[in-house]
């Protein structure tokens, strides 16, 4: 009996040990997280030596008003993902902006959708959508005109069996992909689809001990190579991270010291900060709110390692920006009677 009594205690005392090194190593991890982020570096705003106006070459204007939430252009094509609409992508001839035809519905038949987000595509030739309700992942490419499925993926669910709340997807490759969930806390994770294995995860620091749900918080990001560049809607706050070799995201500079307790209760007092990003070349491309709108004339190119080059000032407030194949930027603006588009050279 009294061995039988030393060894339930001894197996006791085991286990109280696993469970207090697995407590040590989850706070070694996060003050590790917080020491790794207070090593940042860290500047106020960024400072640009050189100033162009541009100038549009040329306007279309279609009568669709798109509620846009997404778009690519792609040599002789531009798609546009509408966000309130019973057709999901509208498809253009480019640079005419003449309209062609429009893909998906909503439904639940097979090739339909229960709901519809747009997927960042770095891939020439390939346009994105996901399905929350159906846990799905969708690439289509696009050849001489036409839009053809291309590959399905499975999204990651929760305990519960539901999908996981993704508020932004970025294809890299065939397989690698950036998803940015927002629960509780706001991650951004590194994953092979194809396998479903999670490499890496880029925690949001902002949102710890505030209580409070994701939208102040909601960020827009790119990627160029192995630099992903964050901007955040409703802070004047931009991120630059860099994907090591071994597959990890750590943060490489910050941009902005933003004080959370000036954040309105009321979420409809928020105000726009960053409207959008996209990348050509070795640059990203920021459109920056006119004092707190949903449009802007301001864009910040900021390239891969973090330095300012140069802002440029539209002579038009626009809602959203892309680049063309040929480095053209292009502008959308939305307005009461449709959509405005301006082109503008290099």
């Amino acid at each position: 009996m009294l061995v039988m009594l030393k060894g339930f205690l001894f197996n006791r005392m085991r286990m109280k040990l696993k469970i207090v090194h697995v407590i040590m190593c989850i706070c070694i991890f996060f003050v590790s997280c917080k020491e790794e982020n207070k090593s940042v570096k860290t500047i106020d705003e960024f400072v640009f030596s050189e100033v162009d106006t541009l100038h549009f070459i040329d306007s279309i204007f279609t009568s669709q008003t798109f509620y846009m939430d997404g778009w690519k252009i792609l040599d002789s094509i531009s798609v546009i993902h509408s966000s309130s609409d019973k057709k999901i992508l509208y498809v253009y001839r480019y640079p005419q902006f003449t309209f062609l035809y429009s893909f998906g519905e909503i439904g639940r038949a097979s090739g339909e959708f229960l709901t519809h987000n747009w997927s960042t595509t770095k891939e020439s030739g390939l346009v994105a959508l996901y399905d929350i309700m159906k846990s799905s992942l969708y690439t289509y490419s696009i050849f001489d005109g036409q839009i053809k499925a291309h590959k399905s993926y499975s999204l990651s669910q929760d305990e519960d069996g539901f999908c996981r709340p993704y508020t932004k997807i970025l294809q890299l490759n065939d397989s690698l992909f950036l998803l940015k969930e927002d629960n509780d806390e706001t991650n951004l994770h590194y994953v092979n689809l194809n396998g479903g294995n999670v490499f890496s995860t880029y925690h949001c620091v902002l949102r710890d001990g505030m209580n409070r749900s994701y939208t102040p918080f909601n960020y827009d990001f790119d990627v160029l190579g192995d630099k992903i560049l964050i901007v955040y809607n409703y802070l004047p706050r931009m991120e630059l991270l860099s994907i090591t070799p071994d597959r990890q995201i750590i943060p490489q500079l910050f941009v902005g010291d933003v004080d959370l307790d000036t954040l309105p209760k009321n979420y409809d007092s928020l105000q726009n900060v960053w409207l959008g990003i996209c990348t050509d070349n070795d640059y990203f491309y920021c459109l920056r709110s006119d004092e707190g709108i949903e449009m802007g004339s301001n864009i910040y190119v900021v390239d891969v390692n973090g330095q300012p080059v140069k802002r440029i000032i539209l002579d038009r407030q626009v809602n959203s920006i892309q680049m063309d194949e040929n480095g053209r930027l292009v502008a959308y603006q939305e307005i009461d009677n449709g959509s405005l588009f301006y082109i503008y050279g290099k």
